[in-house]
């Protein structure tokens, strides 16, 4: 059953202890009514996960390709006129394959019978996304096709193939790079959705956009979804007790906890006025106790708005 509908550890990146105790007894999710969408490569796609066996050399290519095309990605979450939308798991496999050639046939008519034309249908659909992201990537883009030959940098690292395959950190890398900016372009989606700030002048919009990015570093605006693994500022904001960093995230679940506030359904705990502040001082079974809450809450309506399981950070 893929990642999007049930939850599996990740062998590669340790998860916060309150998202997974949200996330892993959640029964499997049904299967959507219409595909769903990632900002980012899916980081199941490039991870290793317990009861999930993804093929070993596609996953390489997968993280090989990925480096290369990783900063056309990121650029798509910033220009809209670069379809900046989502894109589907389809379309994400076909960009980390990297098969980018383009042709001018229609996909094959197999519309003969009655009972073959949903199927027909379906592959002219399929058909046409597959070279509209081939386009997207490689025409618009200028991005080449997989090379097995290629040696992209990430950072420092040179990545060829082999690095890909065989050096864990930068799987890692990439897996945490996915994992974050999903998170974070998915809360800020949610977030826009819940509270209808799509509607709202472009002041109001920077405002709230800069609280949500509280949740995961200091305020700024909701472009700062793109976490740099380099930089000194970067920590886990997600820690809870008994661990020993824990307090470190008290002012970020103080954010989280001031967004969900405002959400229309959220539990009636969550809005109390003086909560923020009692998070600041509270003890470790209070402070985990509201952590817990606020996770679980967010999990129930990302699942029912967008169909599928939301990315832990």
């Amino acid at each position: 059953m893929n990642p999007f509908r049930k939850h599996y550890a990740s062998r590669t990146m340790q998860t916060s202890p309150v998202w997974l105790d949200v996330l892993t007894p959640l029964e499997p999710l049904p299967q959507p009514t219409a595909a769903v969408t990632y900002y980012f490569p899916p980081p199941w796609m490039l991870d290793c996960l317990d009861g999930y066996e993804a093929p070993r050399d596609r996953m390489s290519r997968y993280i090989h390709h990925f480096a290369s095309i990783r900063m056309f990605c990121r650029l798509r979450l910033f220009d809209q006129t670069i379809a900046g939308r989502p894109l589907t798991i389809a379309e994400w496999r076909d960009a980390l394959w990297g098969d980018y050639e383009t042709d001018g046939n229609s996909a094959p008519d197999r519309s003969g019978a009655t009972s073959k034309d949903a199927a027909s249908a379906r592959a002219k659909v399929r058909h046409r996304l597959k070279q509209s992201l081939r386009e997207l990537f490689g025409q618009h883009a200028g991005l080449s096709s997989y090379d097995p030959a290629s040696s992209p940098q990430v950072g420092q690292d040179v990545i060829t193939a082999e690095a890909a395959e065989t050096r864990d950190h930068i799987q890692h890398r990439l897996v945490w790079e996915a994992h974050e900016t999903n998170w974070r372009c998915e809360l800020l989606a949610l977030d826009a959705l819940m509270t209808g700030s799509r509607n709202w002048g472009q002041m109001e919009r920077w405002a709230r956009e800069a609280h949500v990015s509280e949740v995961w570093g200091p305020p700024r605006s909701g472009m700062d979804i793109c976490p740099d693994w380099e930089s000194p500022d970067v920590h886990f904001c997600w820690s809870s007790p008994p661990e020993d960093d824990w307090e470190s995230s008290r002012p970020h679940l103080k954010a989280f906890v001031e967004l969900l506030s405002r959400w229309p359904g959220r539990p009636a705990e969550l809005g109390d006025e003086d909560l923020p502040v009692r998070l600041q001082v509270c003890d470790p079974e209070e402070f985990r106790r509201v952590q817990t809450i606020a996770v679980r809450y967010y999990v129930r309506t990302f699942i029912e708005k967008f169909q599928r399981l939301p990315t832990p950070p």
